[in-house]
């Protein structure tokens, strides 16, 4: 029987698009400029991107090729055979001195910082900080892709002595000085590209001594295990991470040396949303919340500073609950070569529950104010903050002023 006239028309098109569906979903994809980059990690970037959803289409693979932060410049370009992706490498193995100046305390050092270790994506960062409240040494090390999979690795160690006062508008609560070691090796596991399952362990040992006048907690040492997921779906973009990310944990006291059947939980929520904005302004939303049940002083969190925080100064918020939130709006004010420096003003609020000594205490405190920032082009970094603000419970002024990774 004689096929209709819409049905010769239409038949040979739904099979040639059958046909070259796959060929163009899976079309060749040649690098040009890369120097020290491995192309096994590359090829493992473009296949977590397609397994996302991810169409072999230039604007698509440039977009998921600079979400890697490790090129300054990104084309692609649509060749005969395969896509040409041509790349300008950031400087990626970095010297990083810090300072960073808050509340009459200052400190300074300097770290190391490789963000494209062997060329595979791998991060290393080390080295150590001095200042007025004390001293610390600290090695992060990160493995995005082991062996090109979907697990992530990822080790942190920290030796710090620190001067740590509990305060509620100026006035001291408590105080301590503290020798710590920490641990802390996770492993996880990503189900999709944008979603990770980890596990993790701390492994912490602490000692004391007095301060102003307040009586040095007992020696401490504990094993936590812990579990926790996030979430990341963003895109890079000329300053910023736009989309959303979401992590939670729950980090349980598994042993301590005093013996204690009081075994700590530690369970933590952080989220961002950052949404750009008219001519590359950039919303940026953070919250922040989480509890610290069953222990005392010597592990709760220490909080202060950051967006939600800015007003609270650093380390001063020793909580047994809290939540914050920021909100920022950042303006790039000027393009040099090198960067980008940008002004945002900011609101922030938070509510913590203090971990005192003596009786629980709760905090409020609500600031408003504005930050400048330079991000450097050629390593994906922020170079400079000077952030300044007024905090109302308090009444008070504040200001920091970060150099490298002060922030």
């Amino acid at each position: 029987m004689p096929q209709p006239p819409i049905a010769r028309r239409v038949l040979p098109l739904l099979a040639a698009l059958c046909l070259t569906a796959p060929a163009l979903a899976q079309r060749p994809i040649q690098f040009e400029g890369v120097e020290r980059s491995d192309a096994g990690f590359l090829d493992g970037v473009v296949d977590r991107c397609r397994r996302s959803g991810m169409l072999d289409e230039p604007a698509a693979v440039e977009s998921c090729v600079y979400d890697t932060k490790l090129f300054s410049r990104v084309e692609v370009t649509d060749g005969p055979d395969a896509l040409i992706v041509s790349v300008d490498e950031r400087w990626t193995l970095i010297p990083l001195p810090v300072v960073r100046s808050s509340d009459g305390e200052i400190e300074g050092g300097v770290f190391l910082l490789e963000t494209n270790l062997f060329g595979m994506g791998k991060l290393l960062v080390a080295g150590g900080l001095f200042g007025t409240r004390g001293s610390q040494i600290r090695v992060i090390a990160r493995d995005p892709a082991i062996a090109y999979s979907d697990w992530t690795a990822t080790l942190r160690f920290a030796r710090q002595t620190t001067a740590l006062r509990l305060e509620d508008g100026g006035a001291v609560l408590d105080a301590f000085e503290e020798l710590a070691y920490r641990v802390e090796p996770t492993i996880g596991y990503q189900l999709t590209p944008w979603f990770e399952l980890n596990a993790s362990a701390a492994f912490v040992w602490r000692s004391y001594d007095g301060l102003d006048g307040y009586a040095a907690p007992t020696s401490l040492d504990d094993v936590s295990l812990g579990l926790g997921a996030s979430l990341k779906q963003t895109r890079f973009r000329l300053y910023f991470d736009e989309g959303l990310r979401l992590a939670a944990s729950g980090l349980r006291q598994v042993y301590r040396s005093d013996d204690t059947d009081d075994r700590a939980w530690l369970l933590t929520l952080a989220g961002s949303y950052q949404h750009q904005a008219w001519a590359d302004h950039a919303v940026q939303l953070s919250v922040k919340a989480g509890a610290h049940i069953g222990g005392d002083a010597r592990t709760a969190p220490r909080l202060g500073g950051g967006p939600g925080l800015r007003g609270v100064p650093v380390e001063t918020g020793w909580s047994r609950r809290h939540a914050a939130v920021g909100l920022d709006y950042q303006v790039p004010v000027w393009r040099p070569s090198f960067g980008t420096l940008t002004v945002a003003p900011f609101v922030d609020g938070a509510l913590i529950d203090l971990e005192a000594r003596d009786a629980p205490r709760r905090l409020w405190q609500v600031a408003a104010g504005a930050g400048t920032y330079v991000f450097l082009s050629d390593v994906a970094f922020p170079g400079l903050g000077v952030v300044a603000g007024y905090e109302f419970a308090s009444q008070s002024v504040f200001a920091t002023v970060a150099l490298g990774a002060g922030f």
